[in-house]
């Protein structure tokens, strides 16, 4: 719900920092997670070089 590379559903507002907080947590039982981490990282690659500020700043936080 919080990956701002999906769709939104109802009231939930986007945050690629919980996003990728959660998709980490779920890599030890999901082996998708790590494909949704991955194409999280490079929406908010293309939205930043769009300038995209809240994906600017996100990129900024994440690990390397």
């Amino acid at each position: 719900f919080f990956d701002p590379s999906k769709p939104a559903f109802g009231s939930i507002e986007k945050n690629a920092l919980e996003a990728w907080r959660l998709y980490e947590k779920a890599k030890a039982g999901n082996p998708e997670a790590e494909q949704r981490q991955h194409e999280l990282r490079t929406w908010l690659t293309k939205a930043a070089q769009n300038g995209d500020k809240k994906a600017i700043e996100a990129l900024r936080q994440l690990p390397k």
